[in-house]
């Protein structure tokens, strides 16, 4: 199992420890899921209240969005992964409970992992930048495209300068109805 993409506060490898954890605790009764190796989750926050899950049935994704405050408590997130795991194993809503694991489970993954306190990630501020420095290095860079485009048209310039001196010189009365 792997989680695939977390755009919550949640650290990744304290969720994969628990949803190993209930993969444990369920597959005592189902039996190991076949593509457990190959298993991916998706983890989001979900702008409304609640949660907002699904699963590929008998497959390998699975898509969990939940409001911050869901994400609070092990008991909701175990419950929401294992609803989701087993449509990994090819259930139906109609083949288990809507939150399918029961006070014995529970109590072992509670054990485990008694609040959500281990898991929220530390918040590393990055350091301001220097505006100024920043500004300064942006006008170098652009002084020196400014100067090889400068050298490039000085260059341009001078060879139209000797083509149009030439074609006077060479074709005067040629010329002379456009010279005006």
């Amino acid at each position: 199992m792997k989680i695939k993409t977390n755009e919550t506060n949640l650290d990744a490898k304290k969720l994969q420890q628990l949803f190993s954890l209930v993969h444990k605790v369920v597959a005592k009764y189902e039996g190991r899921l076949r593509w457990w190796k190959r298993l991916k989750v998706h983890m989001s926050y979900y702008r409304g209240m609640g949660y907002h899950c699904k699963a590929t049935l008998g497959g390998t994704n699975i898509w969990m969005r939940m409001c911050i405050v869901s994400y609070n408590d092990v008991e909701r997130v175990s419950q929401v992964f294992a609803h989701e795991l087993y449509h990994s194993y090819g259930y139906n809503h109609k083949g288990f409970r809507r939150f399918p694991l029961d006070e014995k489970q529970m109590a072992i993954i509670k054990k485990r992992f008694p609040n959500m306190d281990g898991f929220i990630k530390p918040v590393v501020e990055k350091p301001k930048a220097d505006v100024i420095v920043l500004r300064y290095k942006r006008m170098i860079a652009n002084k020196k495209l400014w100067e090889k485009k400068l050298k490039f048209s000085s260059t341009k310039y001078k060879k139209y300068t000797k083509l149009v001196k030439t074609y006077e010189k060479k074709y005067p009365e040629r010329i002379a109805s456009v010279r005006g």
